[in-house]
C-alpha cells in the first residue's frame, strides 16, 4: 500500500520555519496513521491511542527555555498537523490580545479582558488530521508547557468558557476556517521573557476549534513587541 504523502512544507522566505528531521517514534507513527485512515473509524481510535503514547514517550525536544520558535517548530514537525496557511510578519499597532472570554459588552462583541501590543505579527493555520482532535493537540501543548520554565500562561480557556466561537473566528482572527462548536474550543496565551539584544516582549496566541471530525483547525499567532 503506498504511503501517505508528507504534509506540505512551509513556504520559503523571510521568517520561514526550519523543519527538523523527524523523531523515530514520530516517523513510525506517521506510517501507522496513514494506514489507519484507510481502515475506518476503528483504526482512527487506535491511532488516537498511538497519539497518547507519543505524547507520553516523546521528549519535549528543543522546547524548554528556548522561546516561541521552539513551539512553532514542534507544531510544524507534528505528523498529525498539516499547514494550510501562513502569513508573513507584518506590523501591527495596538493589537488586541484577548485575556478573557469573548462576550457582548454594551452591544459590542469584545474580550472580557485584554492587553494591547504594537510591533509585528506572524500567523499560521494547521489542519488537525482525521483521527485526532484539537483537544489532544492542546493537551500535548500543555504537557510541554509544564516542562518549560520560561513560558508563562497569561490566559487559558476551554469550551464554552472561551465565549462565542464565531466571534473568535471572525472578529479576533479573521479566519472563517476556525469557526467550530463552542464545546470544542481551546485557547492559550503564552508570554515569554524579553529576548536580549534587543529586548522584546513576545506572545504566542494559540486557538483551536472543530466543526466536525474532518474539519478541525489550529491557529497560532506570534506577536513581538519592542
Amino acid at each position: 500500500m503506498p504511503e501517505r504523502r508528507q504534509p506540505r512544507a512551509l513556504r520559503r522566505g523571510p521568517g520561514a520555519l526550519r523543519r527538523e528531521p523527524g523523531h523515530a517514534l514520530e516517523n513510525g507513527f506517521a506510517n501507522r496513521f496513514a494506514k489507519g485512515r484507510e481502515r475506518g473509524r476503528g483504526a482512527g481510535l487506535r491511532a488516537a491511542l498511538v497519539f497518547a503514547l507519543l505524547a507520553n514517550l516523546a521528549p519535549a525536544r528543543g522546547v524548554a527555555r528556548e522561546g516561541p520558535q521552539a513551539y512553532l517548530e514542534w507544531l510544524q514537525s507534528a505528523p498529525y498537523l498539516t499547514l494550510v496557511d501562513s502569513r508573513p510578519e507584518a506590523p501591527v499597532s495596538a493589537y488586541t490580545v484577548p485575556l478573557g472570554a469573548i462576550q457582548k459588552i454594551r452591544g459590542v462583541w469584545a474580550p472580557r479582558r485584554s492587553e494591547r501590543l504594537s510591533g509585528a505579527r506572524r500567523s499560521y493555520t494547521w489542519r488537525v488530521e482525521e483521527g485526532f482532535s484539537v483537544a489532544e493537540v492542546i493537551a500535548e501543548l500543555d504537557r510541554r508547557l509544564a516542562l518549560d520554565g520560561a513560558a508563562e500562561i497569561r490566559f487559558r480557556c476551554d469550551a464554552r468558557a472561551c465565549g462565542s466561537s464565531v466571534q473568535w473566528a471572525n472578529r479576533i482572527f479573521g479566519e472563517r476556517l476556525l469557526y467550530g462548536t463552542e464545546a470544542s474550543q481551546r485557547y492559550r496565551v503564552l508570554a515569554f521573557p524579553a529576548a536580549p539584544a534587543p529586548a522584546r516582549e513576545r506572545r504566542l496566541l494559540i486557538y483551536g476549534s472543530a466543526r466536525s471530525n474532518e474539519r478541525q483547525y489550529l491557529r497560532v499567532d506570534l506577536l513581538t513587541s519592542p
